[in-house]
């Protein structure tokens, strides 16, 4: 048998927003760049959420664990990793770890690593976590058809004529409305998990940072999920112009 926790996700924009989608057949419509749309939805993406969730989780690990001034982690276990294969790590990444930020990424099994607080609730390499995030999708809004326009660098002013501009693109306007249910695997009792107890996983040394018993179902939820949504305050692109900027709550249902 499962049961599971389930919450009400609403976000609203405070600027104008977009997550851009897959660019048209060219012919086919005059939208250059397209938002994301599931069917003839707006959406916010369960990837792109989930990424600002993980962002949100890996900057309170460090911020509630890590000794800036000794650069030493007071609780070894809550280092989170970066979530990408060791070949494809970036150098500003592979900086990160030799500053002791972050470990590389949980991978399941190894014998040798352990699955850090992020990674069991969203998930690692071979290894499903607990939270499953969703889509949200708009329930209140519109669509703007949006140009922008390339500033020519020589005389400081917009470039002229149709080179000068970046062709057209769909944004979401201040005060639109997305809604979803992100739903939490409480229990399992064919595989034996439980939200907030480590789990017995063999060729692993598992969730290390459950085993001090100090993190509860309920505290996991309220730092580790209400809190860190909440703490989303921009999402999708085109931030550097002035987008993506929304608010979100997040209520148990």
């Amino acid at each position: 048998m499962r049961k599971y926790i389930k919450y009400k996700i609403e976000l609203v924009t405070k600027a104008p927003f977009r997550i851009g989608g897959v660019r048209p057949v060219p012919g086919t419509t005059d939208v250059d760049s397209p938002i994301v749309k599931l069917g003839n939805k707006v959406v916010v993406q369960g990837t792109s959420l989930k990424g600002a969730l993980r962002a949100e989780l890996e900057r309170y690990l460090i911020d509630q664990f890590f000794d800036k001034e000794n650069k030493r982690w007071t609780e070894e276990w809550m280092k989170p990793c970066i979530p990408a294969d060791v070949k494809t790590v970036s150098p500003d990444e592979k900086k990160l770890i030799e500053r002791g930020l972050y470990k590389y990424s949980c991978s399941y099994p190894n014998k040798d690593d352990y699955i850090c607080p992020v990674c069991y609730l969203l998930g690692a390499r071979g290894l499903v976590g607990f939270v499953e995030v969703p889509f949200l999708k708009m329930e209140k809004g519109d669509v703007a058809l949006l140009q922008f326009i390339r500033e020519d660098r020589v005389v400081g002013t917009s470039a002229k004529g149709e080179k000068g501009a970046l062709g057209k693109y769909e944004a979401v306007p201040e005060g639109s409305v997305f809604k979803g249910v992100m739903t939490i695997l409480e229990e399992d009792d064919i595989i034996g998990w439980k939200l907030g107890e480590p789990r017995d996983l063999a060729e692993s040394k598992g969730d290390k940072w459950l085993e001090s018993g100090r993190w509860t179902k309920e505290k996991i939820l309220k730092e580790l999920i209400e809190d860190r949504i909440k703490a989303i305050t921009k999402l999708g692109g085109y931030k550097s112009k002035g987008f993506g900027d929304v608010q979100i709550d997040i209520r148990r249902i």
